[in-house]
């Protein structure tokens, strides 16, 4: 049976904690899940496009509810623990969700701590819309609280996801981060080029380490 479950209290407002249901629609940065009839949808990390079941399968998006007096919007990942990270990070004072799902959408859950951790401005200032200052504030805020978190290390589970609007579909990606088409369009022309078996979170992952340099 599928729906809505696990409502909880944090921080004053009501969350989802996650949605199950069929994903009746999926973009590069959304999710769309069928729940008894009504279509949520869920504002995801852009590496999490690969890992997601074919349309009209069961899914389960662990979900946090952001709310603003005009809107509501839903923000998930597939992984718990990515969630977690995502809720440290919109604590910090000028992070917001479209942010903080930008750095995700970057870099891995387990990269984000690791950087807060060890320190490493650089690494997370290479993310969109995180600039030095906004990194170091981050690190300075998180820090010790992430200083017991438990992250294991592992290779993430991509699936292939090939298919002949593979490029498109990372330009995409990188101008909903906030690239230009055209600096999308150079990049992805580049990592890709006499490169073949490679995925959708690969190439922007790729493109996204370019563009740092």
């Amino acid at each position: 049976m599928t729906g809505l479950e696990g409502f909880n209290r944090e921080r004053g407002t009501d969350m989802i904690s996650y949605v199950r249901g069929i994903l009746t629609e999926k973009e590069i940065n959304y999710a769309v899940v069928d729940v008894s009839g009504v279509g949520y949808q869920v504002y995801i990390p852009v590496l999490d496009y690969s890992n997601l079941p074919q349309i009209n399968e069961e899914v389960k998006i662990h979900t946090y509810l952001y709310v603003k007096e005009d809107a509501m919007k839903l923000y998930g990942s597939l992984e718990k623990k990515t969630m977690s990270v995502f809720v440290m990070l919109i604590s910090v004072s000028g992070i917001g969700p479209k942010v903080a799902i930008g750095m995700l959408s970057a870099m891995y859950f387990e990269n984000v701590v690791k950087a807060i951790v060890e320190e490493d401005a650089d690494a997370l200032s290479k993310c969109p819309g995180i600039g030095k200052k906004t990194a170091q504030k981050v690190i300075l805020e998180l820090k010790d609280k992430f200083k017991n978190y438990q992250v294991v290390q592992q290779a993430s589970n991509i699936k292939d996801s090939f298919c002949t609007s593979i490029n498109c579909e990372a330009m995409e990606a990188l101008q909903s981060l906030g690239y230009s088409k055209k600096v999308a369009d150079d990049v992805v022309t580049k990592v890709t080029k006499d490169k073949s078996d490679i995925n959708l979170a690969d190439i922007v992952k790729m493109s996204l380490k370019e563009l740092a340099r």
